[in-house]
């Protein structure tokens, strides 16, 4: 069975939507060049900034971003999951914080973050205040394959990952804006535990650095996982970085006949 190349993209995003943008598209074409086929991106990766600015980012991403990258999808014949970018509630004061996959000529797919991340750590957060969650899942085909969609927080809830699993995800693309606070005690760890109990492969490209609006640091550290729980490439704490993995496929065959469950 054919294996699929991923790549996981780490950023430091800011406020700046054009620069994030740019930043994007070379790591794309990057990825491209390096025979990546599926590009993740991480959560807030066209905007990290003040709640003020959400509203100009909603309105850049949809007319500006999302074309440029889906004609890059198209230019290179890959598939972009887009991190996430707020997604404006018609009529609404709040937002969707929404997940795109950008597949060229083939139609979009979104996923709505379902769990909103709520947390007191060295500062108090809470989504939503500004978010609307999401309520459907989200698992899209691939070369023959099924990818499923999570995003940050989710990753908390075992019961989405059964789901998707269920849905026949060999895959779950999770972008993340992981804190350094909670990301030093429990991300390595949920993100291979997620891959041990569903037998899947995660990919799992985070922010790091300080995240402008909230002043809290992201814990970096992006990751891609296999069905055994491997960690088949991480990124450090801080800096930019491409993670590219094979995901075998036969690899995953032999996982789940190995453990059967259900």
């Amino acid at each position: 069975m054919k294996k699929i190349k991923a790549a996981a993209v780490q950023m430091n995003s800011g406020k700046d939507l054009k620069k994030n943008l740019e930043t994007m598209l070379d790591f794309v074409s990057s990825s491209a060049k390096q025979e990546a086929e599926i590009i993740v991106f991480p959560e807030y990766c066209f905007y990290r900034g003040a709640h003020e600015g959400l509203p100009a980012a909603a309105d850049f991403v949809r007319k500006k971003a999302l074309p440029a990258l889906n004609s890059y999808a198209e230019k290179y014949s890959v598939c972009i999951v887009a991190g996430s970018a707020p997604e404006t509630i018609r009529g609404g004061k709040k937002f969707y914080n929404t997940s795109f996959v950008l597949r060229g000529k083939q139609k979009s797919v979104k996923y709505r973050k379902i769990h909103l991340f709520r947390a007191l750590t060295d500062k108090k957060i809470n989504e939503s205040n500004i978010y609307e969650p999401g309520k459907k899942n989200s698992v899209f085909p691939f070369k023959r394959h099924r990818i499923g969609q999570a995003l940050c927080f989710d990753l908390r809830f075992s019961s989405l990952f059964e789901k998707l699993s269920g849905a026949g995800a060999e895959a779950v693309a999770m972008p993340s804006d992981f804190t350094a606070f909670t990301g030093k005690a429990h991300w390595k760890t949920l993100v291979r535990a997620r891959s041990i109990e569903w037998r899947i492969f995660m990919i799992s490209p985070n922010q790091w650095g300080v995240n402008p609006s909230t002043l809290v640091k992201s814990y970096g550290h992006s990751m891609i996982t296999d069905p055994w729980g491997n960690v088949l490439a991480e990124a450090p704490e801080r800096g930019n970085r491409l993670l590219l993995a094979e995901l075998d496929f036969d690899l995953q065959k032999r996982v789940r006949r190995r453990i059967l469950m259900g």
